[in-house]
């Protein structure tokens, strides 16, 4: 649990609170989305009055990920920071799955060899 002092004593913020935070971040612009591989998505952990956030995501076929992953990153930070007003010491993305750009929810894209041959 992350907490700050004020004037008036301490204020703790829990995990799911941050979470709600990052979660309408990890869908941008079709694509990334929130990995289906898992339950939750996103850890968060604190660490001497810093938060580190990890996120696992699909992306879209055709996406370039180093140019891309680091937005996401950026905008996970701020959202932190801006909920908290906590420093978010590292952002991690790990990308799980890829998808079709045209699916609603992350699905793998099938490679040739998965495919059927009628």
């Amino acid at each position: 649990m992350a907490f700050f002092t004020n004037e008036f004593g301490r204020v703790y913020i829990g995990r799911p609170i941050i979470r709600q935070a990052v979660e309408p971040e990890l869908s941008i612009e079709n694509k990334f989305q929130p990995s289906t591989t898992t339950k939750n998505p996103i850890d968060i952990s604190f660490d001497q009055g810093s938060i580190t956030a990890s996120a696992r995501l699909a992306v879209a076929y055709g996406v370039n990920i180093q140019t891309e992953a680091p937005k996401v990153q950026e905008r996970i930070k701020r959202a932190v920071e801006i909920l908290t007003g906590l420093s978010v010491s590292e952002v991690t993305v790990n990308i799980e799955r890829v998808f079709a750009p045209s699916e609603s929810h992350a699905r793998p894209v099938k490679s040739p060899k998965e495919s059927k041959v009628g």
